[in-house]
C-alpha cells in the first residue's frame, strides 16, 4: 500500500473520531474512580484533563473540545461528583485543554512534515505536565 492511502485511511474518517471520542469520555468517567481509592493520590490528582488532552491529540480540536466540554458536566449529572458549580468551571477548562493541544498538534505537525512520529514523547510529557 502506498503512503497516501495509508495516511488517508488513518485520518479521515469521522467515525471513527466518533469512536475514539467516545473511548475519551468513557475513559474520563471511569479513571477518577481508579485514583479515587487511594486517598494519597485521589486529593491531588484529577485524571479526567488526559482524556480530553489525547482526544485533541488524536482526533483534532474540534472533538478534544467536546469531549472537554461534556465529560465534567456529565459526571456531575450521573455521579453528582465534581459538583455542579465545579463541573461547570472544569467543562471550560477541559475544553480549552482539549482544542488547545489538537491546534497546536495540528499546527506542530504541518511545521515539522510527515516525519515527526503520532506518539512523540515530547507530547506524552506535556500532556502530563500540562494536566498536573
Amino acid at each position: 500500500m502506498n503512503n497516501a492511502a495509508t495516511a488517508t485511511a488513518r485520518t479521515a474518517s469521522p467515525v471513527r473520531k466518533l469512536t475514539y471520542s467516545a473511548l475519551f469520555l468513557a475513559l474520563a468517567m471511569v479513571l477518577p474512580f481508579l485514583t479515587g481509592h487511594i486517598p494519597e493520590i485521589g486529593s491531588m490528582l484529577c485524571p479526567m484533563h488526559l482524556p480530553a488532552l489525547l482526544c485533541g491529540f488524536m482526533c483534532g480540536w474540534p472533538w478534544g473540545l467536546a469531549v472537554g466540554f461534556i465529560s465534567p458536566l456529565l459526571r456531575s449529572m450521573i455521579f453528582g461528583m465534581p459538583p455542579v458549580w465545579v463541573a461547570i468551571a472544569m467543562a471550560f477548562e477541559m475544553a480549552t485543554y482539549g482544542a488547545i493541544a489538537g491546534l497546536l498538534y495540528r499546527n506542530c505537525r504541518k511545521q515539522a512534515g510527515a516525519s515527526m512520529p503520532r506518539s512523540s514523547p515530547r507530547w506524552s510529557r506535556a500532556a502530563l505536565c500540562g494536566a498536573l
